[in-house]
């Protein structure tokens, strides 16, 4: 790939796992897209969009009613700085603020008109990435942390603590504490840098560990369910079936078959 392409795109129904060379922006114009990005498990709905960055592995699914706008990017252009590359590969879900959806609202319109590459499509994306970075407190040009790198380490240490936590029946009180920042901040925290709550982040680390067993042992699922800090069998079920519209069962049985 050589240039930008985006588009207005439809999906049809069912889970697909794959892999491209180029970077991908994918945003919300009606439905959702639930994305499993490197074990990364979330949502792209009204209010959050993803970043997959070029080479990591990610199933989606979405129903064919449902409509994205989506940008395929060059990997080796410049075009995703690098500091953000390395701020999605570890968390590809972003907020849409105001000025973000200005921007996806002003692209779906002109490509409901007409298809666009060029100039335009690289103006475009730089002011995303720009808006981005600023949203999440990095200095795009420069590559580094601005005056929010306290709060990039607050999170990162809420992260190490959930991880290393998974199996035990911690809160967002615990979490908090840990961190020693009010349970307000903290949320502050998490919507900044993941786009969603602690609660739904320790959900989605606990699902990341779960299908990563599943993958990689042949432990019974209800065991998987405890060390993945799932109550039980039932719960881990439920629990991927909202996400991937699949049980832990036939989520081994999918693999096996690869």
């Amino acid at each position: 790939m050589h240039q930008i392409v985006a588009e207005l795109r439809v999906y049809k129904p069912g889970s697909r796992l794959h892999r491209h060379d180029y970077h991908q922006v994918i945003l919300p114009r009606r439905g959702a897209m639930s994305l499993d990005i490197e074990h990364r498990a979330g949502v792209v709905r009204q209010g959050v969009g993803a970043v997959v960055v070029a080479g990591e592995t990610h199933a989606f699914s979405a129903d064919a009613a449902d409509s994205f706008v989506v940008a395929d990017l060059p990997a080796r252009d410049g075009v995703l700085p690098e500091v953000m590359a390395d701020r999605f590969v570890h968390s590809p879900f972003f907020v849409i603020d105001r000025a973000v959806q200005g921007l996806v609202d002003f692209l779906a319109i002109r490509l409901s008109r007409e298809a666009l590459t060029g100039d335009l499509l690289v103006s475009w994306s730089k002011l995303l990435f720009g808006a981005l970075a600023e949203q999440a407190g990095l200095a795009a040009r420069a590559g580094t942390l601005d005056g929010a790198g306290r709060r990039s380490r607050l999170f990162e240490q809420a992260m190490a603590y959930m991880r290393a936590r998974l199996h035990h029946p911690i809160g967002v009180r615990d979490i908090s504490a840990a961190c020693g920042v009010s349970e307000r901040a903290l949320h502050r925290l998490f919507k900044m840098h993941a786009g969603q709550s602690p609660y739904m982040v320790l959900a989605e680390l606990r699902l990341e560990a779960a299908c990563k067993l599943l993958m990689d042992t042949d432990l019974p699922i209800a065991e998987i369910a405890l060390r993945s800090g799932h109550s039980d069998q039932s719960a881990l079920t439920r629990r991927l079936r909202l996400s991937h519209g699949i049980t832990p069962a036939a989520f081994r049985r999918c693999l096996h078959r690869q």
